[in-house]
């Protein structure tokens, strides 16, 4: 598979081929080889301009990399630094839903709503619906978190329609979370704990699969356990 194809690549001698570095710094980080793309990264930075395409790309990394391991405001600077400098649209729609992300989780919910605009103006230009599903499916937890319920439902059903058209299983987890907690707030019980229920399959099949659990965020999927324990006791 694509992570033994991987560890070849690292351990056969390699060109210095910066944009074939970046993509492998990029996928080894998706896959939770936080150590090795990061090495990856801070190894190439100080030779490369910030002119270049990869340079922004290589920021995206350590970004991910820093909010993996809880450095969120270090995250934050990564992230910032991706979104505006980035050449690739789809690079820079998802260096700007991090980025909303991360100011969220140190500046609160209404502070990154604020960029609300740059952010949606970049998936929409990117024509792949991913970004633009994770868009909307963190408006359903950012809404829902300021008790606009209605407008965090209508994003979801968004997402859902958006979602129908690929395979994602990573994306397909993160919409059952939200779709749980909305039918909790909306005082649906057994609907939310079904969600709650296929937010974990598909937390596991994103990456148990691949001996990797930690690919869907580790945040989310403890979240949807406790969720379900909580369920689990409330419905008792």
């Amino acid at each position: 598979g694509a992570i033994k194809v991987l560890q070849h690549r690292l351990s056969a001698p390699r060109r210095q081929d910066s944009p074939g570095e970046a993509l492998l710094a990029d996928m080894l980080q998706r896959v939770g080889h936080n150590r090795a793309a990061e090495e990856i990264a801070l190894r190439h930075l100080p030779n490369t301009p910030q002119s270049s395409p990869v340079y922004a790309r290589y920021q995206y990394v350590l970004g991910n990399v820093n909010r993996d391991r809880g450095n969120v405001a270090r995250a934050l600077e990564h992230f910032q630094i991706a979104a505006n400098l980035s050449g690739d649209i789809e690079l820079a729609a998802w260096s700007e839903l991090r980025l909303i992300t991360a100011i969220g989780e140190t500046s609160g919910i209404r502070v990154a709503m604020a960029r609300l605009d740059e952010v949606r103006r970049i998936p929409t230009k990117c024509g792949d619906p991913r970004p633009f599903a994770a868009l909307h499916l963190w408006l359903v937890e950012a809404e829902s978190t300021i008790g606009k319920i209605e407008h965090a439902w209508r994003n979801l059903r968004t997402a859902d329609t958006l979602l129908s058209q690929i395979d994602d299983v990573w994306l397909q987890g993160y919409l059952a979370v939200n779709r749980s907690a909305l039918h909790y707030y909306s005082a649906e019980i057994t609907a939310a704990r079904r969600h709650a229920e296929t937010a974990i399959a598909h937390a596991q099949e994103s990456g148990g699969r691949k001996h990797h659990p930690h690919v869907l965020p580790v945040r989310i999927y403890a979240g949807v356990w406790l969720a379900l324990l909580v369920l689990t006791v409330i419905t008792v």
